[in-house]
């Protein structure tokens, strides 16, 4: 956001560090589902007997991909609050 750039100067500062937050972003959200995917093809390396507990713990790591991510918005909605703030 350009609401608290005064000068030229502090606007290219603050596109490398929209840029910056990008690549953090887009690492996080990598992560958020690299994560997940995982421990799902692990899971049969690990010699659970099927049953109830497999199931739970499949279902369970296929849901933590969208939890994960609804935990990043919160993050990055408390950050661009506070940006808000700022200006």
């Amino acid at each position: 956001m350009n609401c608290c750039n005064k000068n030229n100067k502090d606007n290219t500062s603050n596109n490398e560090e929209q840029n910056k937050m990008g690549i953090k972003h887009m690492l996080i959200m990598v992560l958020c589902c690299a994560i997940p995917i995982t421990l799902l093809l692990v899971l049969p390396l690990l010699n659970i007997p099927d049953g109830r507990f497999s199931a739970i713990l499949s279902m369970g790591i296929f849901l933590l991909c969208p939890l994960l991510h609804i935990g990043l918005m919160g993050v990055m909605m408390k950050k661009s609050k506070k940006h808000n703030e700022d200006c």
